[in-house]
C-alpha cells in the first residue's frame, strides 16, 4: 500500500479480500483499496467515484451483489451502489448513486433484517444569531437570511456579509 491512514477495513464475500479506505493525508483524497489477505499486489479500486474527490467507508451488502459506499467532494458526500462482477465475464456496470441533493451523506449500514441500507444525513444551514444582553439567549436575526462573516459599515446602516452555503457576496 501507499503511505496514508486506513480505515474502515472489510472483509468482501469469500474472504480473501479486505477492502478498507486509505485516505493520503497530504492531499486529503481517499479511496479504496482491495488487499489479498496475504499481502501481496494490493490494487486501487479506480472508477469508484465518479464525482472527483473520495470515495470512502463501504461495505458489501448480505447478499455480496452490490459495494455500498460514499463518494463526493470536501464538502458533501452522496451515497453509491457499486455492482460487483461475479466472474470475468459478467458485465461491469459502473456505480449508481442511491443519493442526491442536500446534506452530506455518510457511514452506510445494512439493517439487521439486511433489508434497508441505513446512512447519516448531515445537513448544513448558516444561521446568524446575537446573544440577547438581558435574557441571556441567542436569537436569530435576519430570518431566514443566512449570513455570515458580515462587516457593518462605520455609520452603521449597511452591511456586507456572506451568504451561506455559496459564498457569494451580498450588501444591504
Amino acid at each position: 500500500l501507499p503511505p496514508g491512514e486506513v480505515r474502515a477495513p472489510h472483509w468482501a464475500p469469500g474472504g480473501h479480500i479486505v477492502r478498507a479506505t486509505l485516505r493520503n493525508q497530504r492531499t486529503e483524497i481517499s479511496a479504496f483499496w482491495d488487499i489479498p489477505v496475504d499481502g501481496s499486489n494490493a490494487s486501487e479500486q479506480i472508477g469508484l467515484c465518479p464525482q472527483g474527490g473520495s470515495a470512502e467507508n463501504g461495505l458489501w451488502m448480505p447478499d455480496s451483489r452490490y459495494f455500498i459506499y460514499e463518494a463526493g467532494g470536501k464538502t458533501r458526500h452522496d451515497l453509491w451502489a457499486a455492482p460487483q462482477r461475479k466472474g470475468w465475464l459478467s458485465p461491469n456496470r459502473n456505480p449508481a448513486p442511491l443519493t442526491s441533493g442536500n446534506g452530506a451523506w455518510s457511514w452506510p449500514a445494512v439493517s439487521a433484517r439486511n433489508d434497508l441500507v441505513l446512512s447519516i444525513n448531515q445537513s448544513l444551514r448558516g444561521e446568524l444569531t446575537a446573544l440577547d444582553p438581558k435574557s441571556h439567549a441567542w436569537r436569530q436575526l435576519w430570518d431566514p437570511i443566512p449570513a455570515y462573516e458580515l462587516d457593518f459599515s462605520r455609520n452603521g446602516r449597511e452591511v456586507v456579509f456572506t451568504r451561506y452555503p455559496d459564498h457569494t457576496l451580498w450588501k444591504s
